[in-house]
C-alpha cells in the first residue's frame, strides 16, 4: 500500500507539473481534474478548466466525454466562475448571443392587464407536449455521457445539470451510473474521494425527492442523513431533507432543517423562501406572507431563473392569502390578483393556472374558464394533480373513458407531482383502475387499484373499485375481504354493504346476501337496485331450495319475495325483472305440490292487479284461456294450479315491460312458454282439455326464436314442445340446438327422449351416450340409458344405470327418483331373501322427494307404503294406503272406470296386509274381504285376491279361527292352480295345527309339490325341516341328496345356499358326523360360491377341531349377515336362522307383503325340541 500511494502521489505530482507547464498532455489534465476530491465545482482551478478546453476542445480534436462536459459547465448556470474575454469574433458571436439572452430577459411589462393574462391561461389549447425546445447544453453533456462512460466528473456535472432543469431521471440515471465509476476509481488509487461521493449522494438525494414522489424518499432520506453524519452543516442535504418532511406534512421537522440550512447560506432567497412556504403551510400566515413578500424583494435579476423564482413567490402567497381568508377569496385584489401576476412573471408556471382555475370554478363557478385553466396546467406540467383530477372527473361525468385514461397514465408517469397539501396522489391509478374495469380488463385493473392503496391506503373508493375488479375476475372471497375493509373505513356507506351482499349472491351464500341487501335497504329503503337485487336472490335462492329439496325453506323465501314485490311496484312497475322473479317464484312453489294450498294466493293476485290494466294479460288467452277473467278469480281454481296459473300471468306481464327490448322480450316469450308447457305437463293423462296450454307454449317458443334465432334454448324448447304432435319438427328444432351448441346435455338427452318415443333405441342409445359425453354429471342421459336398457331387457344393467342417476342427481328431479324407486322395487320383488333394511334407505328417501313434488299422485303413494312395508314401517304405510284408497275411491266414484276399480281393490289388499303385520287382525280381515268382493271375476286381480285370501287366511289364524283360515288358503291354492308357494304355506299350517293327520298331509303335499318340481328348493328345505324335527330318517335320506346337489348349483342365491347349508350342518349334528369340511373343500366351494360369505367365512376354521357333542334346545343360529342378512331378519322361517320360506318373503314373490308377526307360534311350535 504505501509503495502504491508512493507511486500514486508522484504520478499526481508529475501531472500537475505538466498543467502548470501547459503542456497538451491530455492524461495528465484529466488526472488533476478528476482526482481532486472537491465538495463544490467551485473549488476547482477555472484556469485549468478552461485551458483543457481549449487544448482538447477544439473541433476535431476532442478524445474524451470530459472536453464536452466541462465546456457544458463553463457555459451553463450552474458555472461559478466570471466569464473571460474572448477574441473579436468570439466576442461578436457573444455579444449577439447576451443581446438575444436580454431581449429574453426583459422583464415583463408591468402595465400588461390581469385579464390579458387571464385570457391567455383561458386561450391555451389542450395539446400533447411537444418536444423541449433543443438546449445546447443538455445536447453537449448527452454526448459527454457517450463519450465519458468511465468518468466520474462527466456524470457529476451532467448528474447536477440535470437536476438544475428538473430532469429528475436523466439525474438519478447519471448518480447510480457513477457508482461504479467511483468504485472503480477507489480501487485504483487508493484515494477515498468522500466529497465526491457526498456531492454525488445529494445530486441524486434531491432528484429522489422529487423523481416518482414520494415513491424514493426513504431512499434520498437516507442518502442525506449519511452524508450529514460527515457533515451537518452540509446545506443541499439539509434543504433535500427538509423537502421530505415537507411532502410528509412533517413541518416542524422541515422548518427545523431549513433554517439550519438558512443559517449556513443566508444570502440564498430560495431557501429563505422555502422557510416561509412552510410557515404559510404550518397556517403561520401572517409570519410566512411576510417573509414572503420579504423574498420578492431580494430577487431582482432579469433571467430566466429569477422570473421563475418570483412566480413561485407571488403563487405561494396568493396561496397563503387563498388559505387564510376564506371568506375574502372572491376579492379580485386578493389571491386571484398574485396568481395572475405569477402567471405573468412565468407564462409556463402550471401551479399558478391550477390555482387561478380552482378560483373560476369554486368562486365565479364558471367551469368552462376553470377547465381552460386546468388543461393549461395540466399541458405544461403533467404532475399538476389537483388540476389534472378535476379534468378527468369532468371527463367521467361525460363518459369519455378514454380521455380519463390519457389524463390518469400522464399523472402516474409524471416525475414530480404536486399535489394539495394532505391530499394523497392516488387518484391516478384509482382512474385508470375504473378504465380498466369499465373495459372489462379486470386484472389490469386489479393492479391499478392496488397501486392506488399502496399510496392511498385508506381511499374507500379505491377498496371498492379493487372489489369489483376481483368479482369480475371470479375471485369472490378476496372481494369479500376487500369490502370487509372498505365498511369499516365508511360503515355508514351503503354501497360496500350492497357489493359485498352480490358476492355473497354469486357464492351461493343467500341468507348472507338476503341479510346484506336488508341492511342496505334500512339505509336506502326505496333504491331500485337493491329492491331487485333481494328480489332475485330470493328467487335464486328459492330454486337452489328446490333442487336440494328444502321445501319448506322455499316457501319461505317465496313468500318473502311476494312481500318484496309490492316495494318494487312502487318505485318502478315496469321493470321487466320484477315480473321474471314473480313469475320464477311462482314456479319453484309449483313444484311443492304437497304444500299447494301455502300460496299465498291473495298476496300474488293482489301483485298482479297493482297499478295494471288486467285487459293486458289478454295475450294468447284465445289459446290459453288464461286472462283477467283468471287474474280476478284465482282464487276459485284447484289449489295446485295456483302457482303456475300465477306464473303465467306474471310472465305475461313481463311481456309489456320488456317491450323496447328485444333480447329481453325473447327472454319473456321464453318463460311465458315454459310456464304454459308446465301446466300442460303437470295435468294428469289424457289431457285433452290441457293440450291448448301446449299449443300456447309452442306458440310462444316460435316468437322468442323469431326474435332471437341463434339461441340454442329456445330451439331445445320448442323441440321439447312438438315431440308429441310432429316427431319430424321436433326433430328439427333440437337438431337446430345441437348446431347452436353441440355441447349442451339437455339437448341430446331431449333428442334422445323422442328417439325412445319412436322406438328407435339405437339412435336413442348414440344420443344419450353423446349427452353424457357431454356432461357426466348429467343425471337424466343417465336415466335414458337405463330405459334403453330395460326395453333391452336388460334389467340389471337397467337398476345399476338408475342408480348412479339417483347418485349423482339433485333432488328435484322426478324422472329419476320415480325410475330409481320403481326399478329398485322390481328387483327386491323377485328375490326370495328379505330385504335389508340398509337397502331401503335410499328409495325411501327417493319416494319422500318424490312425494312432495307430486303431492296426491296414488302411484307415488302406494309405492311408497309398499317400501314402507318392508321397512316394517307399517303405520306410514296403512297412512299411505288410507290416502290412496281415498283417493281414488273419490275418482272411482266420479268415473266408475274399471281401472279406477282394480286401484282400489290393489290398495285395499295391500292395507289389509299392512294391518295384519300391524297386529290389527280383525281390520286385516275386513279390508281383505272387501279385496276378495271388489275383485271377483276380475282376471286383473288374480294376484291381488291371492294376497287377500294368504292374509285373511293368516289373520284368522292368529285370532284362532284355524277352520277359517284353512278354508282361505284351500281357496288360494284352487285359485292360483296349485302354486307350490301356497302349497309350502299351507304346508306350514297343517304342521302347525299338530296332529299326525294334518302332518302326514303337509308331508304328503310337499312330496307331491317336489315331484311336480324338483328345483322348488323351498319346498325341499321345509320337508327336510319336518324330517330333522319329527327325526323321520327316510325323509332326511330322501332329500339330502337334492340339496347337496343344489348347493353347487348357479341358479341359486347366496341366501338360498346359507339356508341348504344349515340344514345340512343340523342333519350331521345329530347323525354326530363332523361339521366343517376339509379346508381343500372349503377351498374349492370358495371358488363355487364366491359370493356368499359362508363359504369364506369357513377358511379361517377349516382343520379345527369342533366339539359336536354340544346340547341343544334349538336348531343353531348361524349369522348369516352377508347373505342379505337374512339370518338377522325377524321374518325368519320355521327355524330362526334358516329362513325357511315364511309367510312374509313368500307372498312377496306373489305381490304380498307383511304378515310376518303371525308366524311367531308357529316357529315356536316347529323348533322346540325336548
Amino acid at each position: 500500500m504505501d509503495q502504491k500511494r508512493e507511486t500514486r502521489d508522484k504520478v499526481l505530482e508529475w501531472a500537475k507539473g505538466l498543467v502548470i507547464l501547459k503542456h497538451p498532455f491530455e492524461l495528465a489534465w484529466m488526472l488533476v481534474i478528476e482526482w481532486a476530491d472537491v465538495a463544490d465545482l467551485g473549488q476547482l482551478d477555472p484556469n485549468i478548466l478552461r485551458q483543457y478546453v481549449k487544448f482538447f476542445g477544439n473541433k476535431g480534436k476532442r478524445t474524451t466525454g470530459l472536453a464536452y462536459a466541462l465546456e457544458a459547465f463553463l457555459e451553463s448556470p450552474l458555472s461559478p466562475f466570471p466569464p473571460i474575454e474572448e477574441d473579436e469574433e468570439d466576442d461578436k458571436k457573444k455579444k449577439g448571443k447576451k443581446d438575444d439572452e436580454t431581449k429574453e430577459g426583459e422583464k415583463p411589462d408591468e402595465s400588461k392587464s390581469e385579464e390579458k393574462a387571464e385570457e391567455e391561461a383561458e386561450d391555451e389549447p389542450v395539446e400533447e407536449d411537444d418536444e423541449p425546445a433543443s438546449d445546447p447544453i443538455l445536447r453537449r453533456l448527452h454526448q459527454a455521457l457517450e463519450h465519458g462512460k468511465t468518468s466520474a466528473m462527466v456524470h457529476r456535472i451532467a448528474a447536477m445539470y440535470f437536476l438544475s432543469v428538473n430532469e429528475y431521471e436523466s439525474a438519478v440515471d447519471a448518480c447510480r451510473a457513477s457508482t461504479a465509476i467511483m468504485r472503480n476509481n477507489v480501487n485504483a488509487t487508493g484515494l477515498k474521494f468522500q466529497k465526491i461521493k457526498d456531492a454525488f449522494s445529494v445530486v441524486l438525494g434531491n432528484a429522489l425527492v422529487h423523481y416518482q414522489s414520494p415513491k424514493h424518499h426513504p431512499e434520498a432520506k437516507k442518502l442525506f442523513e449519511d452524508v450529514l453524519t460527515r457533515n451537518d452543516s452540509y446545506g443541499s442535504a439539509l434543504v433535500g431533507l427538509g423537502l421530505i418532511l415537507e411532502e410528509q406534512q412533517d413541518y416542524d421537522g422541515a422548518l427545523e432543517f431549513l433554517e439550519k440550512a438558512l443559517e449556513n447560506n443566508g444570502d440564498d432567497v430560495k431557501i429563505r423562501s422555502e422557510v416561509a412556504w412552510v410557515k404559510v403551510l404550518m397556517e403561520r400566515f401572517e409570519e410566512g406572507l411576510e417573509e414572503l413578500e420579504s423574498c420578492l424583494e431580494l430577487v431582482t435579476g432579469k433571467d430566466a431563473a429569477s422570473r421563475d423564482l418570483r412566480a413561485q413567490i407571488l403563487w405561494r402567497i396568493g396561496q397563503g392569502l387563498w388559505n387564510s381568508d376564506v371568506e375574502g377569496r372572491g376579492d379580485p385584489d386578493g389571491a386571484r390578483a398574485f396568481f395572475v401576476k405569477a402567471i405573468q412573471q412565468n407564462q409556463n408556471y402550471a401551479p399558478a393556472y391550477t390555482s387561478l382555475g380552482i378560483f373560476f370554478a369554486d368562486v365565479n363557478g364558471d367551469i368552462d374558464r376553470a377547465n381552460k385553466c386546468f388543461q393549461k396546467a395540466f399541458e405544461l406540467s403533467a404532475g399538476e394533480v389537483e388540476a389534472a383530477e378535476r379534468l378527468a372527473r369532468n371527463f367521467a361525468e361525460s363518459r369519455e373513458w378514454e380521455l380519463v385514461e390519457i389524463v390518469a397514465r400522464r399523472v402516474a408517469q409524471a416525475e414530480k407531482k404536486r399535489s394539495i397539501p394532505g391530499k394523497g396522489v392516488s387518484w391516478p391509478q384509482a382512474a385508470i383502475g375504473v378504465v380498466e374495469l369499465n373495459a372489462h380488463n379486470h386484472q389490469l385493473a386489479i393492479q391499478a387499484f392496488q397501486a392506488a392503496l399502496r399510496v392511498s391506503p385508506d381511499d374507500f373508493h379505491s377498496w371498492v373499485g379493487l372489489g369489483e375488479a376481483y368479482v369480475g375476475s371470479g375471485r369472490y372471497i378476496a372481494a369479500l375481504k376487500v369490502f370487509e375493509q372498505a365498511q369499516k373505513l365508511d360503515p355508514d356507506n351503503w354501497f360496500a354493504k350492497y357489493m359485498a351482499a352480490d358476492v355473497h349472491k354469486a357464492l351461493g351464500d343467500f341468507d348472507e346476501a338476503v341479510a346484506g341487501y336488508r341492511a342496505v335497504l334500512q339505509i336506502r329503503g326505496e333504491e331500485f337496485g337493491v329492491l331487485m337485487s333481494l328480489a332475485e336472490t330470493l328467487v335464486q335462492a328459492a330454486s337452489q331450495f328446490v333442487v336440494s329439496g328444502q321445501l319448506n325453506d322455499m316457501v319461505d323465501v317465496t313468500r318473502e319475495l311476494f312481500e318484496v314485490a309490492p316495494k318494487i311496484i312502487k318505485v318502478r312497475p315496469d321493470a321487466f325483472n320484477l315480473w321474471k322473479a314473480v313469475g320464477d317464484a311462482c314456479v319453484a312453489f309449483s313444484w311443492y305440490k304437497r304444500k299447494a294450498a301455502a300460496f299465498p294466493v291473495q298476496d300474488v293476485q293482489s301483485i298482479l292487479m297493482e297499478d295494471f290494466d288486467t285487459k293486458e294479460y289478454e295475450i294468447i288467452s284465445d289459446v290459453d284461456e288464461i286472462g283477467k277473467d283468471v287474474v280476478e278469480n284465482l282464487h276459485d281454481y284447484p289449489d295446485t294450479e295456483w302457482p303456475l296459473r300465477a306464473a303465467v300471468l306474471a310472465y305475461k306481464r313481463g311481456l309489456y315491460a320488456s317491450a323496447d327490448d328485444r333480447h329481453a322480450h325473447a327472454v319473456a316469450w321464453y318463460n311465458l312458454g315454459t310456464a304454459e308447457y308446465r301446466l300442460y305437463s303437470t295435468s294428469k293423462p289424457p289431457r285433452t282439455e290441457e293440450s291448448k296450454y301446449r299449443s300456447a307454449a309452442i306458440q310462444c317458443f316460435k316468437r322468442a326464436i323469431k326474435l332471437e334465432p341463434g339461441n340454442n334454448e329456445f330451439w331445445n324448447a320448442l323441440g321439447t314442445a312438438t315431440a308429441e304432435i310432429s316427431a319430424r319438427v321436433s326433430q328439427h328444432a333440437l337438431c337446430r340446438s345441437l348446431h347452436i351448441n353441440e355441447r349442451n346435455p339437455l339437448t341430446w338427452t331431449n333428442l334422445g327422449t323422442l328417439y325412445l318415443m319412436n322406438n328407435d333405441l339405437d339412435l336413442a342409445h348414440e344420443a344419450f351416450k353423446r349427452a353424457q359425453s357431454a356432461d357426466p354429471e348429467y343425471a337424466h342421459a343417465w336415466v335414458g340409458q337405463g330405459i334403453v336398457s330395460l326395453l333391452n331387457g336388460l334389467t340389471g344393467e337397467a337398476l345399476d344405470l338408475f342408480e348412479h342417476a339417483y347418485q349423482i342427481a339433485h333432488s328435484d328431479t322426478i324422472i329419476v327418483n320415480r325410475q330409481f324407486a320403481t326399478s329398485t322395487f322390481d328387483h327386491i320383488s323377485v328375490l326370495f331373501a328379505p330385504t335389508p333394511f340398509a337397502a331401503l334407505i335410499d328409495p325411501l328417501l327417493a319416494l319422500s322427494r318424490l312425494e312432495d313434488k307430486t303431492g296426491n299422485d296414488t302411484a307415488v303413494l302406494r309405492l311408497h307404503a309398499l317400501f314402507a312395508e318392508r321397512a316394517e314401517d307399517f303405520a306410514t304405510a296403512i297412512a299411505k294406503l288410507e290416502k290412496v284408497c281415498e283417493i281414488v275411491e273419490g275418482e272411482y266414484e266420479t268415473s266408475e272406470a274399471d281401472e279406477d276399480l282394480v286401484k282400489f281393490c290393489q290398495a285395499k289388499s295391500d292395507l289389509a296386509r299392512n294391518y295384519l303385520g300391524n297386529k290389527d287382525f280383525e281390520q286385516a280381515i275386513e279390508h281383505a274381504s272387501m279385496a276378495l268382493e271388489l275383485s271377483e271375476d276380475n282376471d286383473q286381480l288374480k294376484i291381488c285376491r291371492l294376497s287377500a285370501h294368504v292374509t285373511a287366511g293368516v289373520a284368522h289364524f292368529r285370532l284362532g279361527q284355524t277352520d277359517e283360515s284353512l278354508e282361505l288358503f284351500k281357496k288360494a291354492l284352487d285359485e292360483s292352480k296349485d302354486d307350490p308357494e301356497i302349497i309350502v304355506l299351507l304346508a306350514q299350517m297343517l304342521y302347525a295345527k299338530g296332529g299326525e293327520n294334518e302332518k302326514e298331509v303337509a308331508e304328503q303335499q310337499l312330496f307331491e309339490v317336489i315331484e311336480a318340481h324338483p328345483d322348488h328348493t323351498p319346498s325341499a328345505l321345509l320337508l327336510g325341516a319336518f324330517g330333522v324335527l319329527e327325526g323321520k330318517e327316510e325323509i332326511i335320506e330322501a332329500i339330502q341328496e337334492d340339496l347337496e346337489a343344489q348347493m353347487h348349483s348357479d341358479k341359486i342365491s347366496p341366501f338360498i345356499y346359507n339356508q341348504i347349508k344349515l340344514l345340512l350342518d343340523a342333519v350331521k349334528v345329530i347323525n354326530g358326523e363332523e361339521l366343517y369340511e376339509p379346508a381343500e373343500n372349503d377351498t374349492a366351494k370358495v371358488f363355487q360360491k364366491h359370493s356368499t360369505d359362508q363359504a369364506w367365512r369357513s377358511l379361517p376354521r377349516a382343520g379345527d377341531e369342533v366339539d359336536t357333542t354340544f346340547e341343544w334346545k334349538y336348531l343353531p343360529k348361524e349369522d348369516t349377515e352377508g347373505a342379505e342378512g337374512a339370518g338377522n331378519s325377524k321374518g325368519s322361517g320355521l327355524v330362526d336362522g334358516w329362513c325357511i320360506p315364511n309367510d312374509l318373503t313368500t307372498v312377496d314373490k306373489l305381490g304380498w307383503r307383511g304378515g310376518k308377526e303371525g308366524w311367531v307360534d308357529i316357529k315356536k311350535a316347529l323348533t322346540e325340541v325336548k
